[in-house]
């Protein structure tokens, strides 16, 4: 399509414009919940600055022994200079070990927490609720970027996104 609209010289213009804003972009990369694939993936960004790892993390990882596998992608990965983003199943209500857990992890310097429904089918209040139990979990003064990973399974992605905004 980009090539049809004006002919070459304007796709020409539309790939350096691409060009440029990717420059400047923060690249993204997804990581399992491993050091050894933290570790691999963190060496896509030789070179760069900037840069987040997202780790998907199981919640039980919060709390036990895989919290030490956890603690130390975390680790690794703020010690290369990039960020880190955990991406964790929302539970509506956060058990005192998994809430511990969350602040463990975020006292290591992760930047930012992204909860997702992991094939929840919630409705907004649901969401907010989840939201709002998480970010309580944590003491005031911690500097977290939160997100919300809402899939579309019932036509409820935009509302439950804006549910958990709502919620902070």
């Amino acid at each position: 399509e980009i090539g049809q609209i004006n002919g070459n010289a304007r796709t020409g213009q539309t790939l350096a414009t691409l060009s440029a804003m990717l420059e400047h972009a923060l690249p993204c990369v997804v990581s399992r919940l491993d050091e050894h694939a933290a570790l691999r993936a963190t060496e896509l960004f030789s070179g760069r600055k900037h840069g987040v790892i997202r780790l998907h993390v199981p919640v039980d990882a919060l709390h036990g022994p895989d919290e030490v596998t956890l603690r130390r992608c975390i680790q690794l990965v703020c010690h290369l200079g990039l960020q880190t983003e955990l991406l964790i199943p929302a539970q509506e209500s956060w058990s005192e070990e998994q809430q511990d857990g969350l602040c463990r992890v975020t006292s290591l310097g992760d930047s930012t927490l992204t909860l997702h429904d992991a094939g929840q089918h919630w409705i907004p209040e649901q969401w907010a609720r989840a939201i709002r139990t998480a970010r309580q979990a944590l003491p005031a003064h911690t500097e977290v970027c939160w997100g919300a990973c809402c899939h579309d399974g019932h036509g409820l992605a935009t509302a439950n996104t804006l549910a958990a905004i709502r919620a902070g």
